[in-house]
């Protein structure tokens, strides 16, 4: 990856590399979200140190970022992928970091880059690094002819206001949920199909959850994001990836169902794609969400969440769903020359 070296008073901006990940981990670790460490931060059981903690339980933490050997495999599989992910440094100490997610999508997202990660350190002027390191990352994507910049509702500066900063709503997605016992049967046939575990078979289709890039979340819900592979995820998951159709409804979408055994509660996660069009009509949403209930019911009971874009709420509220009230927007700037 190109060096790119910028500077506000002594403030720099640089390309990261693997060597910066302990740096990297130590922001991170700082801004704890949990306040304090637990063999399974989730359910806030077993209160120990930090060092007690494996590589797997620091990720339940907060992520690749809570634990070296996990931040190294992350910083390179961007570099790998091509990905821009960028340090901020004042007086040679590393005080932010900035990570690109690139991608290209059927309408409406196209091709972009995301703010995948954008954080700095409280005692460095939180807000003015988080500023300069999206400037940089601006001029990045204009290096590359990206001109699109977006950033989920997952990630991304907490202490700038992206609207105030020119980025406008693409997407808003919710979160529903119901007990697969609640779940209305289908009222039609439908045949399911096992498909390979690789992205690429979701073509063009549309992703319902766009919370964070559809890819990345792929790769997430199914274990298979590399440095989830060296945490060991992938014991504590149990998933299902398949393509459903309705022939007489000249329906068809993909579906992934995902279980994790860490939750607090037995949930099953399920992330739809479809066609544009497909899902327009109320009744092709409900039929579409109720063949995937009974789909992921392989899983086992307990919980149903699914993950709609907001003008799907409605529809999910005659299925009984409940939720869906906390916005999760997805934002963009467009970047001119």
């Amino acid at each position: 990856m190109r060096a790119c070296t910028a500077e506000e008073g002594d403030l720099q901006v640089r390309s990261a590399t693997v060597n910066d990940a302990t740096a990297i981990v130590k922001l991170h670790v700082a801004e704890n979200p949990f306040g304090s460490w637990f063999r399974n931060p989730i359910t806030r059981d077993s209160p120990c140190s930090y060092e007690d903690l494996t590589p797997f339980q620091r990720l339940l933490h907060g992520g690749d970022w809570m634990d070296d050997s996990l931040c190294r495999r992350h910083i390179h599989e961007y570099i790998t992928r091509g990905f821009p992910i960028m340090v901020a440094e004042e007086g040679r100490k590393v005080v932010g970091e900035c990570e690109l997610w690139l991608a290209d999508e059927g309408p409406p997202f196209k091709k972009y880059a995301a703010l995948e990660m954008l954080m700095a350190s409280k005692d460095a002027g939180k807000e003015s690094v988080e500023r300069l390191l999206l400037e940089k990352s601006e001029e990045r994507c204009r290096k590359m002819s990206i001109k699109n910049l977006d950033v989920g509702s997952k990630h991304g500066g907490d202490s700038l206001d992206f609207r105030r900063l020119g980025f406008k709503e693409l997407w808003d997605t919710r979160e529903c949920e119901i007990d697969l016992r609640e779940m209305e049967e289908p009222d039609v046939d439908f045949k399911v199909t096992p498909v390979a575990e690789d992205y690429r078979i979701t073509g063009f289709l549309q992703a319902w959850n766009h919370r964070e890039p559809p890819q990345l979340r792929f790769e997430i819900a199914l274990a298979a994001w590399p440095p989830f592979k060296i945490a060991g995820v992938d014991r504590h998951n149990k998933h299902l990836l398949v393509r459903v159709k309705v022939d007489q409804l000249q329906l068809g979408f993909l579906l992934l169902a995902s279980r994790c055994d860490f939750f607090a509660e037995t949930v099953t996660e399920i992330d739809v794609w479809s066609g544009s069009a497909e899902a327009r009509r109320t009744d092709s949403v409900q039929t579409i969400v109720k063949c995937a209930a009974a789909t992921a019911e392989r899983l086992g009971a307990g919980l149903l969440r699914v993950f709609v874009p907001k003008h799907f709420l409605p529809a999910m509220r005659e299925l009984g769903f409940r939720g869906g009230e906390k916005q999760a927007p997805w934002l963009r700037k467009e970047l001119r020359d």
